[in-house]
């Protein structure tokens, strides 16, 4: 009755606002070994609500819209170990560990940013609309340069 309900139990499917802030807290990214992403994320029930699972951290992990999506086509699962923790499972039962680090191989270098790349300034967000326009307009210039070009040396 005073406070704020952490655990539901199998009252409610959905896990409240603070529920999801000790979720969010706990988790901050998809918990599939490597994956990290921040954005479009899942609450999911380790335990499946439809096979019995509780509204409860133990029970609760987030998943990124990818690796929710495999999880229920079947790629892998999860266990759960209580006082949440949680392992990833392959189908033949391996558990899935973290991807290894990777490291640059020996030799390689960036490649040199040209000096004439324009740098924004305050960019803003990105017009995906004005940028395809642009990038054809560049195509679009390129090829009849290119045609150009190949009739001039024809004649």
């Amino acid at each position: 009755r005073r406070g704020v309900v952490a655990l539901w139990g199998r009252k409610r499917r959905s896990p409240n606002a603070a529920m999801m802030r000790i979720i969010l807290d706990r988790d901050h990214t998809c918990r599939y070994p490597g994956c990290g992403r921040t954005r479009h994320l899942h609450t999911h029930h380790v335990t499946w609500w439809s096979r019995g699972g509780d509204t409860h951290p133990d029970n609760l992990i987030l998943l990124c819209s990818t690796h929710h999506r495999a999880l229920h086509h079947g790629a892998f699962s999860i266990t759960t170990h209580a006082l949440q923790h949680f392992t990833f499972h392959r189908t033949d039962g391996t558990e899935i560990l973290t991807a290894p680090t990777q490291h640059t191989p020996n030799g390689w270098t960036p490649a040199p940013i040209p000096h004439d790349a324009v740098v924004p300034i305050n960019p803003g967000k990105l017009d995906l609309g004005y940028t395809t326009e642009v990038l054809y307009a560049i195509w679009d210039h390129r090829q009849r340069e290119q045609r150009t070009t190949e009739l001039a040396h024809a004649a």
